[in-house]
C-alpha cells in the first residue's frame, strides 16, 4: 500500500478488508451449519422425504453449500485474509462454473419448489415425486450445459480470473446475470408464492382435510418468508453490478468507494444462500420442533446406543483376553 494514499482511500480498503473477513468468516459457518442441519431434517423426517416439493428444498441446500464453499470462502480468503486460491487456468474455469451452476441450481429449485406448492395446493396430481426426480434431473442437466462456456472462455488474464470472449462476456452481463439470476426468478417466486399463500387462505376457511393442511400450511408459510428475503437480499447487489458494468469511476478514490459498497452488497446477496435454516426456524414452530426432535430424538439416541454398545464389546473382549491368559 502506497505511503502517499490519502486517508480516505485508505479508510475504504481498510473496511473492504474487514467486511471479507468478519461478514465472510460468519457467512461460511453459519451457512454451512444450516443448510447441513436443513439436509438431516428433511432426510430424516418421512413427511419431508416424501414430499415433492421438500425435494427441491434439498436440491436447494446442496447448491448452497457448493455456492459458499465456492464463492464466499474465495472471495473471503483473497480480498481478506490476500490468499488468492486462483492461481491456475483449470482453477479460474472450474470456480466461474460451479458458481453460476450452484446459483442457477439453487434459484431454479426455490422456483420449482414454489409452483409445486402451488400444484399440491390446487391440483395434487401434478405434485408427484416421480415428477420432481425429474425436473431435478432436467434441471441439472440443462444447467451443467449451459455452463460450459465457462470452462472454455474464462482463463487467468494479468493474475485475475476473466471472460475471454466479448460475445459470452456480453451475454453473461446482460443476461445471466441480470434475467437468469435476476429478475426471472424473483417474478416466478413472486407469483407462485402469492398464488399459494391464497389457496392456503381458501383451505383453510374450507376446512378441508385439516391435517394437509397443517403441513402444506407449514411449507408454503417457510418458502414464502424465504422467498422474500431471496428478494430483499440479492435485489441491491443486482442492480449495483448492472449499474457497475459501465462505472463511472474517474480517480482511485471513486474505485475503493465502489469496491467497498459492492463487497457489502456482496454479502448480502450471498447471505440469500445461508439463511433459509434460520428463517425456516423463526417462521416456523413445527420445523423448530421437528429440530429437536431429529437431533435429540433420533440421532443422539441412535449415537448413544451406538457408543454403547461399542462400550460394551469393548469389555467383552478385555474379558475374553483376561480369560484366555
Amino acid at each position: 500500500m502506497s505511503s502517499s494514499t490519502s486517508p480516505i482511500i485508505l479508510f475504504y480498503q481498510t473496511t473492504t478488508k474487514d467486511v471479507y473477513i468478519y461478514f465472510g468468516s460468519t457467512l461460511l459457518i453459519t451457512g454451512i451449519i444450516g443448510e447441513l442441519l436443513n439436509l438431516i431434517i428433511f432426510q430424516t423426517l418421512r413427511v419431508f422425504r416424501e414430499s415433492p416439493g421438500v425435494f427441491y428444498l434439498r436440491i436447494m441446500s446442496l447448491s448452497n453449500i457448493g455456492q459458499i464453499l465456492v464463492a464466499v470462502l474465495f472471495r473471503t480468503l483473497n480480498y481478506g485474509f490476500q490468499i488468492n486460491l486462483l492461481r491456475s487456468s483449470w482453477i479460474c474455469k472450474m470456480r466461474e462454473f460451479l458458481v453460476h451452476f450452484c446459483a442457477l441450481v439453487s434459484l431454479t429449485s426455490i422456483c420449482l419448489a414454489t409452483v409445486d406448492q402451488y400444484l399440491s395446493l390446487t391440483r395434487p396430481n401434478l405434485s408427484q415425486m416421480k415428477y420432481s426426480y425429474r425436473h431435478g434431473v432436467i434441471m441439472i442437466v440443462l444447467w451443467l450445459l449451459h455452463n460450459v462456456p465457462f470452462l472454455i472462455y474464462c482463463d487467468m488474464v494479468s493474475g485475475s480470473c476473466r471472460n475471454s470472449s466479448t460475445t459470452f462476456s456480453t451475454y453473461a452481463n446482460y443476461f445471466i446475470w441480470p434475467v437468469l439470476l435476476g429478475c426471472l426468478p424473483v417474478a416466478i417466486m413472486l407469483i407462485f408464492a402469492i398464488l399459494s399463500y391464497i389457496s392456503v387462505r381458501r383451505i383453510s376457511k374450507a376446512q378441508i382435510n385439516t391435517t394437509r393442511l397443517s403441513h402444506e400450511r407449514q411449507i408454503t408459510s417457510m418458502v414464502l418468508v424465504y422467498v422474500v428475503f431471496i428478494i430483499v437480499l440479492s435485489l441491491p447487489c443486482i442492480l449495483y453490478s448492472i449499474y457497475a458494468l459501465n462505472p463511472p469511476y474517474t480517480d482511485t478514490e471513486s474505485t475503493a468507494r465502489g469496491r467497498l459498497i459492492y463487497g457489502l452488497l456482496s454479502f448480502f446477496y450471498y447471505e440469500s444462500y445461508a439463511c433459509s435454516f434460520y428463517i425456516y426456524c423463526c417462521v416456523s414452530k413445527r420445523f423448530r420442533k421437528q429440530l429437536l426432535y431429529v437431533l435429540f430424538e433420533v440421532h443422539l439416541k441412535r449415537w448413544r446406543k451406538a457408543f454403547g454398545q461399542l462400550q460394551q464389546n469393548q469389555v467383552g473382549i478385555q474379558q475374553i483376553t483376561s480369560t484366555t491368559n
